[in-house]
């Protein structure tokens, strides 16, 4: 019993120093449990925290993109959107001229209120509330705001905003930023529906000059555009408006005195020179009527009872800065009487419309540096092959004097098409049922009167849907013609007869199949063997060619007519028939998240 009992007291607190222990190293384990469970929950709200830092940058960069983008897409032209956005808007920007993008402009196209310096600005970052949480750094990393300018190439101008960095810092501390090169590639496009309808939707397309003066003269009318042009002989000249030497425009483009009036119904027409009109006396004097747009790059004079009349839905264009080779800007010169609608002052074309004008034209000195320059020769092939090595319009020049000529088509008997060699003319009634067909004007061929229109003693169809050719080095007389009849010149025209001329066009579709869509294999009219122009065999003096008819012209022609009248009238572009297309890549793409 007393062993017992004394070993009894010896067990007594080892319970309690037991569950002491347990306790303290349970308490252990949930202190340890509660560090990793708080620095687990604090690690991934800072993680969640930075991601929404990070991707808070990235939105801001990517929200500038848009907004460049959808700035540029707007405009009637991307380019002077771009400008606008750089440190010198009124500057040259190009291939050869790279630009300084502003960042503050930059920024204010998402936060207007926005202010800062060219390489720097900081907005505060607000939340639903309007309370701070942070703020967004845009800014030119080191300093090097650099846009360049590639191409336009096949259409696509290719713009680069340099090392554009956007930097957001959270009032919890946290910051990052994203660094990049923001590219913007510009697609332009020319609409067929709503484009100017290139070389077959014309009137006239002449490089030269076109006047009236005889008192009998009665009334010219182009239904479809029309462009004419005095090119000074060649001679060149610089303007403080622009960097580069230019062809320069002269001083008698359009020409009308006595009482003859000149319809210009077509929507896109452009005169490279001055337009004169005038008259005799107060009382009797030429007209100019203009129903669609009508640019003018050049003075505008009408004085005793000549009219200037636009009308309505027609729209006048004319520069308001310097031209190259002159002194001064060109003018408005038209009394209140002369002018309808009264008050009448023409929209201004702006120096980048001009430059892409004359670019389309050759124009510009610095592209074009043998002489070849004018609407007629970057439509037509300078070595059009097949016997002949020069263009179809350069045939007729003093040293060819072509007096003599033969065509012949698919089949001589008619079935595809017929000729009439004593006056140059090759006609289809295949398409569509409608004859139309190509009149050449050879070297000595009624060079002092053309009459292009209906004469009872020939056969009607030689006048439907005509594409009339001039091939001469002497100026024409036109006295009449039909509805439907393209003229095409590189020599004066002028107009004398007592007549009432109309000129529409040879039509876009009849060009297209005279042409056999310019050697494009994809079109229907290119490997058709009854198309009779596929056929075409024509000698001028000892100049013999045999294959396409569409051999004679540029695979662009349509597109270079469209491009300059796009190009041509202030802002709109002529024809309102461009349209962009964009992409928008990084490059260079670097970020730094905490």
């Amino acid at each position: 019993m007393m062993v017992k009992k004394l070993f009894s007291k010896k067990q007594k607190g080892i319970a309690m120093i037991t569950i002491m222990i347990t306790i303290m190293f349970l308490s252990v384990i949930a202190t340890a449990m509660l560090y990793i469970s708080s620095t687990n929950l604090s690690m991934k709200s800072a993680n969640t925290i930075g991601k929404k830092n990070y991707y808070e940058t990235d939105s801001a960069l990517l929200e500038t993109t848009t907004a460049i983008r959808n700035r540029t897409m707007s405009a009637s032209s991307p380019l002077d959107e771009i400008k606008q956005l750089t440190t010198n808007p009124t500057g040259t920007l190009d291939a050869s001229n790279p630009g300084h993008y502003d960042v503050t402009k930059v920024t204010q196209l998402i936060y207007p209120s926005a202010s800062g310096s060219a390489t720097n600005c900081v907005v505060n970052d607000l939340d639903s509330t309007g309370n701070v949480i942070g703020d967004y750094t845009f800014t030119a990393k080191g300093g090097q705001n650099v846009v360049t300018v590639e191409g336009p190439t096949s259409g696509v101008t290719k713009f680069t905003f340099k090392n554009m960095e956007v930097i957001h810092t959270s009032t919890d501390g946290y910051q990052n930023s994203v660094k990049t090169d923001m590219v913007f590639e510009i697609y332009e496009r020319v609409t067929p529906s709503g484009g100017a309808g290139g070389v077959g939707n014309m009137s006239m397309l002449l490089d030269s000059n076109l006047s009236s003066s005889a008192a009998n003269f009665k009334c010219l009318t182009m239904t479809g555009n029309c462009f004419m042009a005095d090119f000074s002989g060649g001679a060149t000249g610089t303007s403080p408006a622009l960097t580069h030497s230019y062809v320069k425009p002269g001083s008698n483009a359009l020409s009308m005195t006595n009482e003859s009036r000149l319809n210009l119904k077509g929507g896109n027409n452009v005169i490279y020179g001055d337009v004169n009109l005038t008259s005799s006396d107060a009382t009797h004097g030429s007209s100019l009527v203009v129903y669609g747009k009508l640019t003018v790059y050049g003075d505008i004079h009408v004085s005793n009872g000549a009219s200037l009349i636009i009308a309505e839905g027609g729209e006048l264009y004319q520069p308001n800065w310097i031209l190259p080779g002159r002194s001064t800007p060109p003018v408005f010169d038209v009394g209140t009487n002369n002018v309808f609608p009264a008050g009448l002052t023409p929209t201004p074309v702006s120096t980048d419309n001009f430059q892409n004008f004359t670019e389309t034209l050759n124009l510009d000195t610095t592209i074009n540096t043998t002489g070849e320059y004018g609407l007629i020769k970057k439509i037509f092939k300078k070595n059009p092959g097949s016997g002949i090595s020069t263009r179809l319009t350069d045939l007729g020049s003093a040293a060819s004097n072509i007096n003599t000529f033969s065509i012949t088509g698919l089949d001589n008997s008619g079935s595809h098409g017929s000729y009439d060699l004593s006056r140059g003319y090759f006609m289809s009634s295949f398409y569509g049922g409608d004859g139309f067909g190509v009149a050449f004007l050879p070297y000595g061929i009624n060079t002092s009167s053309m009459n292009g229109g209906f004469n009872a003693s020939d056969p009607g169809k030689f006048y439907d849907h005509k594409l009339m050719i001039s091939l001469n080095n002497s100026p024409l007389n036109m006295q009449q013609s039909n509805p439907y009849t393209t003229w095409i010149s590189n020599t004066p025209v002028t107009c004398s007869q007592a007549h009432c001329i109309t000129l529409s066009k040879v039509g876009t579709d009849q060009f297209n199949y005279m042409t056999a869509a310019k050697g494009d294999p994809e079109s229907v009219a290119y490997n058709c063997d009854s198309n009779p122009f596929n056929h075409f065999k024509i000698q001028f003096g000892s100049n013999t060619f045999n294959g396409k008819f569409g051999d004679f012209f540029e695979a662009d022609c349509n597109a270079t007519v469209d491009k300059m009248f796009d190009s041509s009238a202030g802002g709109s572009g002529g024809g309102g028939a461009k349209t962009y297309m964009s992409a928008v890549r990084f490059e260079e793409y670097e970020r730094d998240f905490e």
